[in-house]
């Protein structure tokens, strides 16, 4: 696991030496026990390196014999072993015993098509010293990001913006498209980035940059061929198989490796089969709040001691909202306001205190139906049809009578939510929940002129193009498709991915093994979202592992109580953040329209605080990278 970046000049043919070192230490964070790097004439590789497999030779950048091919690679490749021993067979001899010597060899035997061999997580660049040429990949799912840019001065790309805007030549022209996107999604949607030139390879593609040009290539999607014909007694044994085999998978490791753990059922899960594949004490880290409506380390620590974990917890206050933003805004450099990133970040120093190692349940939900948006997709069905003069002259007028909530995804901010979808396709609807500022409401907020350069396209269509792209007639897996392909991705991939690497712990994902992926995606959806049960099929699976209270509890989401601290301990600091500071903010909005923001926050009118999270994370994040100079079109 470590950070990667690398020039390819078209012009000048000697790469600046002490660009690529300052390139490179922008990611110290993310690889903190060793660096490398490759220089040849008009090209650089760099590394940041920490530590997981082969400690003592697996340093970067690897070559082949006559080190005409060079590689830099973030992540981890779990079926190395046996994809080794297959090449020794053939001939293929090894300086080291690392994961990423594997990668160089299975590409010298099979050439671009290599990555389909991967099981794992990653993003590599290969030169090829002979072709003058560089080939570039990120693995199936995104679970690692990758960003680049291609101008006539070069090819330039990083795990990271920071090294890729560390280039001079390299525009840094804001793309106020994708800040619009930003600002209606809170996170950034692939291939944007926030910014013109910069952007993201997207999950399942590789790219080659050869004599001045850039040519992508697809190689992997989640199937969309018809379902199996499967019994559910054969679907739950196979489910365990690969569920199993990707958690065994994921303990490889020559570091020690816990996991994080909320008390919830995909989390809890992930304990009990480390259990059955670990003998020893397996550290556990949980994150809580002191108020109890949010807080959930009770359920973690029942859990805890049905496994007989060693746990550790941290609580989130106030306070980690001052401190934390703008390294969190730093950290997650292409923008990223999910607020359970602020927890994240906590429970990820905590554990790196302990471990190099985390598994983490996300993806468990996009893989066995577990948001409640699903059921509200069946729900809307329903309500679209009830004559409109009733939903707008009676129960729109009630539902926006409730009282403000502080609680956690309370019944008023859903059926606020709800109710503005009535008019909506189930498209529409289905992206609709996830939604922060409405594209009326960005009118209003951006600048007159930052308004003018940004195209008809609202960010519906990110989704829209993979509810097409799908072809399936049932909506329910058109709408996992589109959740796995864009939410999953750019926002819950990413914030785990920054804010564990952030303290140079690495977070691996078992529900995300992409033959697990693809066997649910087969799978009949009826039988995997029967009778609108969320996570049917999983709970069945489960129903022996995990104690009585886990398996029954509620879904509740990971939450923080950002309403009420906004109201109350941290008013002062948004008054100062966003009103009487954020000069960069208002170069793009328009300062009277946060205020309104804020008024409507503080006074208890509506619950903002999704909002005020997106404007606080841009604030700081437009401190930071949008310098001095003018943003304005």
């Amino acid at each position: 696991m470590c950070g990667i970046t690398g020039i390819f000049s078209f012009k000048d043919r000697h790469i600046d030496a002490g660009l690529l070192r300052r390139m490179n230490a922008l990611m110290t964070h993310r690889g903190p026990d060793d660096e490398g790097f490759y220089e040849h004439h008009h090209v650089g590789l760099a590394m940041r390196r920490l530590k997981v497999i082969d400690l003592e030779t697996g340093n970067q950048p690897v070559h082949n014999k006559d080190k005409s091919l060079w590689i830099i690679f973030n992540g981890e490749i779990y079926n190395y072993r046996e994809l080794r021993e297959e090449l020794e067979k053939k001939g293929h001899q090894f300086y080291t015993h690392s994961d990423t010597e594997v990668i160089l060899h299975q590409y010298m035997e099979e050439g671009e098509r290599c990555v389909k061999s991967l099981i794992g997580m990653f993003a590599l660049a290969i030169y090829d010293v002979k072709k003058d040429s560089m080939f570039i990949a990120r693995d199936r799912l995104g679970i690692k990001p990758l960003f680049y840019s291609m101008s006539e001065h070069g090819f330039v790309f990083g795990s990271e913006l920071k090294p890729v805007l560390e280039v001079p030549w390299i525009n840094k022209d804001l793309d106020f498209q994708a800040i619009s996107h930003f600002l209606s999604l809170n996170y950034m949607p692939h291939p944007f980035t926030p910014f013109r030139n910069i952007r993201q390879l997207e999950p399942g593609y590789t790219a080659r940059v050869a004599k001045g040009r850039l040519e992508t290539c697809p190689y992997w999607d989640i199937p969309l061929e018809k379902p199996l014909e499967v019994s559910e007694e054969e679907a739950l044994r196979e489910i365990g198989r690969l569920l199993n085999q990707s958690v065994e998978r994921r303990l490889i490791a020559d570091v020690p490796v816990g996991a994080f753990l909320s008390g919830g059922l995909d989390s809890s899960t992930l304990v009990a089969l480390m259990k059955e594949h670990k003998h020893e004490v397996i550290k556990t880290f949980s994150v809580g709040f002191g108020d109890r409506a949010y807080d959930e380390t009770h359920y973690a620590e029942e859990v805890s001691k049905y496994f007989g974990t060693d746990h550790y917890e941290i609580i989130c206050k106030p306070q980690d909202v001052i401190d934390c933003v703008p390294k969190i805004a730093w950290h997650a450099d292409a923008l990223l306001a999910d607020q359970a990133a602020l927890p994240l970040y906590l429970v990820s120093a905590l554990a790196k205190q302990h471990v190099t190692v985390s598994l983490s349940g996300d993806g468990g939900d996009e893989v066995f139906v577990g948001y409640p948006t699903f059921q509200a997709d069946l729900y809307h069905r329903i309500y679209s049809k009830v004559p409109t003069f009733f939903r707008k002259g009676v129960v729109e007028n009630l539902i926006r009578a409730i009282p403000a909530s502080r609680g956690k995804l309370s019944f008023e901010y859903c059926a606020k939510k709800f109710i503005e979808t009535g008019d909506f396709s189930p498209e529409k609807a289905h992206y609709w929940w996830r939604t922060i500022f409405t594209e009326e409401e960005k009118r209003i907020l951006l600048r007159p002129e930052i308004m003018s350069a940004i195209s008809e396209r609202d960010a519906f269509s990110m989704y829209q193009k993979y509810f097409e792209k799908s072809g399936s007639v049932d909506f329910l897996s058109r709408a996992l498709y589109a959740d796995l392909k864009v939410w999953l991705v750019d926002n819950n991939l990413y914030k785990v991915d920054t804010m564990s690497m952030a303290h140079g712990l690495e977070a691996r994902v078992p529900f995300l093994d992409h033959e697990l992926v693809e066997y649910m995606s087969r799978l009949p959806i009826g039988m995997k979202f029967r009778h609108g049960v969320l996570k049917g099929l999983f709970k069945k699976f489960i129903k022996n592992k995990l104690p009585e209270s886990i398996l029954k509890r509620k879904k509740a989401g990971f939450h923080v109580p950002l309403a009420g601290w906004f109201r109350d301990s941290l008013r002062g600091y948004l008054e100062s953040s966003l009103l009487e500071g954020g000069d960069a903010l208002y170069q793009i909005l328009r300062k009277e329209a946060v205020e309104g923001v804020l008024h409507e926050h503080f006074q208890g009118r509506r619950n903002h605080a999704f909002k005020i999270w997106g404007l606080l994370i841009l604030s700081n994040w437009m401190n930071e990278f949008s310098g001095s100079r003018s943003c304005l079109p």
